[in-house]
């Protein structure tokens, strides 16, 4: 009896002990499945869907782009772990009553950050949604200082209009030794409004005088078209001695312009020839400088013709750059695209959702508090330096501003064509 009684016991040892490494695998094989199969992690985007085409053409391609390059790396990866991308997509319809709302509803779906708005009249509420919810926004174009002022849940991957526009002034000045300009901005807009301030400050100061500084309403409430507002303007800036015009607007109202403009015998002359030479050599002419969104909608730019021939403006991305990182990008988007050239919209709608998958990664893991995960990108977006940014080095200051270089480009052949770069250092 003893004896059948030990026999049992060893014999049931035994069998344990033949199990535990199965039992172990089958764990182990568990745990990979529980890694693989890691929480998504949501992010959101408030954007405009249907919107000016530069930007919502921009999103769609670029939401695809990135979508697809985390889908194939298996995920982002934070520590050892891989989790899926849930990325949220809400259509501010370029509204800004909507973008405000759309930023306060990610938020309630719990996204760890969100790319914010493109135009400053609309990221700058929505940043202020962001900041005071602690979720970290980016914009990948809002250009004005009140995006990201005393908020530090809200960043930027464009340089700033405070920038931006003394870097114009000083670049036309040195450049083409004109003292007198004509300023046609957006009235009420904030990127438009805020960028003509600044330029204009800083001509006034250092470099000449403002002979006209003139606005077209392009709010809801007008009860005017483009048709019927520009022809006044750009007749009166022609009526003066103005060298030059300068249009710190967005593309529609920029294009408009630019070929009322040619089409004026003040402002141009006659269109021989000669003028269209004189155009070309801003110098000997009556020169037209935009800044970075008004002649950024390359398909009508290339459609525009001889209006839009010898214009300077300014861009946030040069696909000649021949770093690797953008080289790299504008091979691969190529190739995603049939062959298209990233614009600067493409290039940093790219390199916001780049920077927060950094800032994910960089925080080690996500604990599954959404508030402390929240800070940790929040504080890992803060931290950014030398990060490769496709549209320039990224190293964001205590503002969440980064310091980038303001690329300068001629219109030829209905191409952008680069003329030279100036950068925080240089200045």
């Amino acid at each position: 009896m003893n004896m059948k009684i030990t026999f049992t016991v060893l014999s049931l040892i035994l069998l344990f002990d033949d199990c535990r490494p199965q039992n172990l695998r089958n764990a182990a094989m568990k745990g990979e499945r529980r890694q693989l199969q890691a929480d998504p992690v949501k992010v959101g985007a408030n954007v405009m869907v249907t919107g000016p085409a530069p930007w919502s053409e921009a999103f769609a391609r670029i939401k695809t782009f990135w979508q697809d390059e985390v889908d194939t790396a298996g995920g982002i990866k934070v520590g050892a772990v891989s989790h899926p991308l849930d990325l949220i997509v809400l259509d501010n319809e370029n509204d800004i009553d909507k973008a405000t709302a759309n930023q306060a509803l990610l938020i309630a779906q719990g996204v760890i950050a969100t790319l914010g708005p493109y135009f400053s009249s609309r990221a700058i509420p929505a940043g202020a949604v962001s900041n005071e919810e602690r979720t970290t926004m980016i914009s990948a174009t809002s250009t004005n200082p009140a995006t990201t002022l005393n908020r530090p849940y809200v960043f930027r991957a464009s340089f700033l209009d405070s920038f931006q526009g003394p870097m114009i002034a000083r670049f036309v000045s040195t450049n083409y030794g004109f003292t007198k300009v004509a300023i046609v901005y957006e009235c009420s807009d904030a990127y438009s409004q805020g960028l003509a301030d600044y330029f204009k400050k800083a001509w006034d100061e250092k470099y000449g005088e403002t002979v006209a500084y003139e606005c077209i309403d392009v709010s809801a409430n007008s009860t005017l078209t483009l048709e019927d507002q520009i022809p006044p303007v750009v007749n009166k800036v022609a009526s003066t001695d103005a060298d030059f015009m300068f249009l710190p607007t967005y593309d529609v109202v920029g294009f408009a312009v630019i070929k009322n403009a040619y089409e004026n015998a003040a402002w141009n002359g006659t269109n021989s020839t000669a003028v269209e030479q004189a155009r070309q050599m801003p110098a000997m002419g009556r020169l037209i400088v935009g800044a970075e969104a008004a002649i950024d909608n390359m398909p009508v730019l290339a459609e525009c013709g001889a209006p839009c021939e010898g214009v300077v403006a300014v861009t946030m991305f040069d696909p000649m750059d021949p770093s690797e990182v953008t080289q790299k990008f504008v091979q691969d988007f190529g190739e995603a695209y049939n062959g298209t050239v990233p614009t600067s919209a493409d290039a940093l709608t790219y390199d916001a959702f780049k920077l927060i998958e950094n800032a994910i990664s960089n925080c080690g893991v996500i604990t599954g508090d959404l508030q402390v995960d929240r800070d940790c990108v929040r504080d890992a977006m803060g931290n950014t330096t030398d990060f490769p940014g496709v549209a320039g080095s990224i190293t964001f200051d205590a503002n969440g501003d980064p310091s980038k270089c303001v690329n300068f480009v001629q219109v030829e052949g209905g191409k952008q064509v680069p003329l030279s770069q100036l950068c925080p250092e240089t200045v």
